[in-house]
């Protein structure tokens, strides 16, 4: 997916949870890495971030 309105398309993916998760496999060729965090910022607060051998995970919790 690009990153226009990703937070709304990952809301709609998840059915508006309050929580999830971003999982992302060998993030050096990912397009987005660069933009995603501010694009997910319009309805989400990212609350963590693991750092694993080419995986990246992300938390985010909803905006209240």
């Amino acid at each position: 997916m690009n990153g226009k309105n990703l937070a709304e398309k990952v809301s709609t993916m998840t059915k508006n949870a309050d929580t999830v998760f971003v999982i992302i496999n060998r993030e050096f060729n990912w397009k987005m890495k660069d933009v995603f965090k501010r694009e997910m910022s319009d309805l989400y607060n990212l609350e963590d971030e693991a750092d694993w051998p080419y995986i990246k995970i992300y938390r985010f919790t909803r905006k209240k």
